[in-house]
């Protein structure tokens, strides 16, 4: 006997994942009338909505595999005029000196660090390049 409490499976399927919405979304922020509310026009996807709200309204929606302070770290770092060495090096510094900070128990957390380490070590070493250079050689 069929079991009657599901739907039909050619029903299932058709219905299963829903394409990506396209609307106008809005943000008001809390306590502020004054300032008009921000509008987002782009498809309503998870990564696109979480960097809307990064830039936007200052929420921190980390991406998997990533750290708060450490990407804190990496926007200074490339938003630092590539001819600007000193302050690249400072940056650096202060990543090296967190990652040392980061609990020796949380194993995940120190490799998480240690990637955005060794990216910013190797762009002081390669170049701003380095970054483009690294994307088109993986996606080869």
């Amino acid at each position: 006997m069929p079991n009657r409490s599901l739907p039909p499976p050619d029903l299932l399927l058709s219905h299963a994942t829903p394409p990506p919405v396209a609307s106008a979304r809005s943000l008001v922020a809390k306590g502020n009338a004054t300032k008009p509310a921000a509008r987002y026009h782009g498809t309503v996807q998870v990564d696109k909505l979480s960097a809307w709200l990064t830039d936007v309204a200052d929420v921190y929606i980390g991406l998997a595999g990533t750290l708060k302070a450490f990407d804190a770290f990496a926007r200074r770092f490339a938003e630092t005029a590539a001819d600007d060495a000193e302050t690249r090096s400072t940056i650096f510094g202060e990543a090296e000196a967190a990652l040392a900070s980061v609990s020796t128990v949380d194993v995940d957390q120190i490799a998480k660090a240690t990637v955005y380490i060794k990216i910013m070590k190797k762009v002081i070493a390669n170049g701003s390049s380095y970054i483009a250079d690294e994307i088109g050689r993986i996606q080869k």
